[in-house]
């Protein structure tokens, strides 16, 4: 199963071809309200637009690294994230973070470090922050 890590932007009325006009950002994904998922009636429509923008599959890449990568994106493209945290019809801007991590079963709490220049980045290019935590569950003692 994939997991990638990197920048989505969305919104209900979000005209997602007008925003690429304003931006040079080559999207992974490009979602658009009201279309279907898939082929099948089964896998539904999507309610509401957006752009997804991978930097790497977030179950291969070191947590700390994931980070070191958006700095590097963030810093890159700054004017471009923020004109398109700012587009109209954006109601969030969000960089997705994937954290994988062997645990004892007896563990019941964790703390997840960020690095401070990575909230600086986030809070200036106007975007929120979400980490996907993803726990594999083993016999107290071997972790």
């Amino acid at each position: 199963m994939k997991s990638a890590f990197g920048f989505s932007a969305y919104g209900k009325s979000l005209q997602v071809d007008a925003a690429l006009g304003v931006i040079s950002l080559v999207p992974t994904l490009v979602t658009r309200d009201g279309e279907r998922k898939g082929p099948h009636p089964a896998h539904g429509i999507y309610a509401g637009s957006s752009l997804q923008f991978s930097l790497g599959e977030g179950r291969e890449i070191p947590f700390i690294e994931q980070q070191n990568i958006a700095i590097a994106f963030m810093h890159q493209h700054r004017e471009q994230l923020r004109a398109l945290s700012a587009f109209p019809g954006v109601e969030s801007l969000s960089l997705g973070l994937h954290y994988r991590r062997s645990v004892a079963s007896n563990v019941v709490m964790f703390s997840i470090d960020l690095l401070p220049r990575l909230m600086w980045h986030v809070l200036d290019c106007g975007c929120s922050l979400s980490e996907f935590v993803e726990l594999d569950r083993v016999e107290a003692g071997v972790a």
